[in-house]
């Protein structure tokens, strides 16, 4: 009997082997030195236009592999330490830090439940069939009102209207969902051809006549399904952002100058080096250290949006700290170290390197001679025959230089693939292949 558990167990243990590996297997696209890369990882590089047939689709798998070779390849070469990737490092770190830590407390918060849907939808669909009397005058209104309140026909009340421009007031039909809500709060207590009181709605008096309230059968809930769903998201996400960023901005350790906001509202002539050199900002750090934006750093685009909008220059100032802010928010509460961060920040270095060394290896590899370019001119005229000299030269250069550029990409790729020797899963080419 134990022997016999024994043995089931080994057997159980052999089938979910077998099921975690198939499953690995399956997502598995390419092994590189080890490295697996999955077909999220090639989605995460690459998207197939709804038109690529498969040699495209199989082109854009290759392109992928060839890119994984050379990341190893530059990593080997110590291109993690190249000054440009470095730099360019820092900057998309804090890009995906600030960038992460907003999404995690405003985006994944939003939630929108079937019930929202089904209400918004129900207001898309409840149709208000309306004619009106338009006023200037509360009192002419308020007469017209009371005669109909006398049996008076709406009719025969039209010559008080402003409205001069519909046939018998008829302004047509009207969802719940495209009526403010001043005209369908009155509009929503009456019958079919009942009336509403006098409507102060902007600068005009108006009252208006439901001639018909239906239900449209078009469009369908499902038809719309998303679109509302997308709506209701955006509107949702906007408001838990502002809160968000509200109390980032409460939080934040800023110390504005007057006179240096002062200063970023003149125009460039009324502006001297002692206007430009003034502080606007002042940033504390919990270290008690201060950081200052002078008003040459912000000058030129704050009083450029200030001239257009005359938007209070702290607002305007706001826009561009607040990036920054919830960067250091981030790293207060150690969002950087989060396994999910992590992993974006890899793949940032890992695609810098790769175009760093891309562009060394390649671009900066290749140049068109101008011999080539007048013997390409000569054997191609008749296909440059509406084009002037320069613009025939600048044509051709271009496409000599793509050639280049393709032949020494294609080099480079071969070489690296029989240095490396990548595995490719057969089975996730073909279900990337057929991928809908």
């Amino acid at each position: 009997m134990n022997i016999t558990n024994k043995y089931l167990k080994f057997v159980l243990f052999l089938l979910v082997w077998c099921i975690i590996f198939i499953a690995c297997e399956e997502k598995t696209l390419v092994i590189v030195e080890g490295t697996r890369y999955t077909t999220g990882d090639f989605s995460d590089l690459h998207q197939f236009a709804p038109t690529d047939d498969s040699l495209e689709r199989l082109a854009r798998i290759e392109e992928f592999v060839d890119q994984m070779i050379i990341i190893h390849e530059a990593r080997s070469q110590g291109y993690e330490n190249d000054p440009v990737v470095k730099e360019a490092f820092e900057t998309h770190c804090k890009d995906i830090i600030a960038r992460g830590f907003y999404e995690k407390n405003v985006l994944d918060k939003v939630k929108v439940p079937e019930s929202e849907l089904r209400e918004r939808y129900a207001r898309m669909v409840d149709m208000y069939h309306l004619a009106q009397i338009v006023f200037d005058r509360e009192s002419t209104a308020v007469f017209v009102s009371t005669q109909l309140k006398q049996g008076v026909p709406f009719d025969s009340l039209l010559k008080y209207s402003l409205d001069t421009l519909t046939e018998n007031g008829d302004i047509g039909e009207f969802s719940a969902e495209q009526l403010p809500v001043e005209i369908f709060d009155p509009i929503s207590g009456i019958r079919e051809g009942e009336t509403t009181d006098p409507i102060r709605f902007g600068e005009f008096f108006y009252i208006l006549k439901v001639v018909a309230h239906t239900t449209a059968d078009q469009p369908t809930f499902d038809a719309v399904k998303e679109y509302i769903k997308n709506d209701l998201s955006r509107q949702q996400a906007m408001e838990i952002a502002d809160k968000f960023i509200q109390k980032i901005l409460d939080n934040a350790q800023i110390e504005y100058n007057d006179k240096g906001l002062a200063a970023l509202i003149k125009p460039d002539s009324l502006l001297n080096q002692d206007d430009f050199n003034t502080w606007v900002v002042k940033k504390y750090s919990s270290q008690k250290e201060s950081s200052y934006v002078y008003v040459r750093d912000l000058h030129a685009a704050v009083f450029y949006q200030y001239s257009q909008s005359r938007i209070d220059p702290k607002r305007l100032i706001d826009r561009v700290l607040i990036p920054e802010l919830i960067y250091e928010r981030a790293i207060s509460e150690h969002f950087d170290q989060s396994s999910t961060v992590k992993e974006q920040m890899d793949r940032a270095l890992e695609l810098l390197m790769y175009q760093k060394y891309y562009s060394d290896n390649v671009i900066e590899k290749v140049s068109v001679d101008s011999s080539a370019i007048a013997r390409y001119y000569e054997e191609h005229r008749e296909e440059y025959k509406d084009k002037s000299t320069d613009e025939a030269f600048r044509l051709i250069t271009t496409v000599l230089r793509d050639q280049k550029v393709a032949e020494v990409r294609s080099d480079l790729a071969q070489r690296l693939r029989e240095q490396y020797h990548p595995v490719i899963n057969e089975n996730a080419v073909q279900a990337l292949l057929k991928e809908e």
